[in-house]
């Protein structure tokens, strides 16, 4: 991970949103970890967790792994830019 970055983990559980969350980030890098087809396992979700990644989801939805990034990217670059 970056240093003096953000970190973020898509989790279609997690109770909040990647929009709801942007706008509490700090300025800076962020770093998105978009899990497999299936998401992350228990002992990954606790390393990152670990780690300090902030969970958060793209609720309602559940999208691909390619599409998830993309849709994470364009939710930050948005909100960075209506700042």
């Amino acid at each position: 991970m970056a240093p003096h970055s953000t970190a973020v983990v898509l989790q279609p559980d997690a109770h909040e949103t990647l929009p709801a969350l942007a706008d509490k980030l700090a300025a800076g890098p962020v770093v998105v970890f978009v899990g497999p087809e299936g998401g992350f396992d228990s002992e990954e979700r606790k390393t990152l967790a670990q780690a300090g990644a902030f969970p958060a989801s793209l609720a309602p939805y559940v999208l691909r792994t390619e599409t998830a990034a993309l849709a994470a990217v364009a939710i930050l670059l948005w909100s960075s830019a209506a700042d």
